[in-house]
């Protein structure tokens, strides 16, 4: 689980998001991403969209903050993505679920 801003994500990560473009997906390895409602986003998805990997939007005046998160099994990485550019690894069961109970909420009010 992922939540971006994708153009900031793309600047900072170009590699990481090259590599995942030839990661074998599957339904024991799936990638869901909340990214703003922007032009460069809508370019993203289309070029991503699969069947274990999807994405969808929030306005931008909803998801105005430059950082990401993911969340990975039990880990939660939070990464600044301006100025003081640096990543948090969480590695807890509770934050873990924490963070993923409200993707799972922004998820539900996202637009495919």
């Amino acid at each position: 689980m992922f939540i971006s801003s994708i153009k900031s994500a793309l600047d900072l990560f170009e590699k990481s998001f090259r590599k995942l473009r030839y990661k074998t997906f599957s339904q024991n390895f799936r990638f869901r991403e909340i990214t703003d409602e922007s032009e460069e986003a809508r370019k993203y998805a289309e070029e991503v969209q699969g069947p274990w990997r999807q994405v969808r939007f929030i306005p931008k005046d909803l998801l105005p903050f430059e950082a990401d998160i993911g969340i990975f099994g039990n880990n939660t990485l939070i990464t600044s993505l301006k100025k003081e550019y640096f990543t948090i690894r969480i590695e807890s069961v509770e934050i873990a679920q924490a963070f993923r109970t409200m993707f799972e909420m922004m998820w539900q009010a996202a637009k495919e």
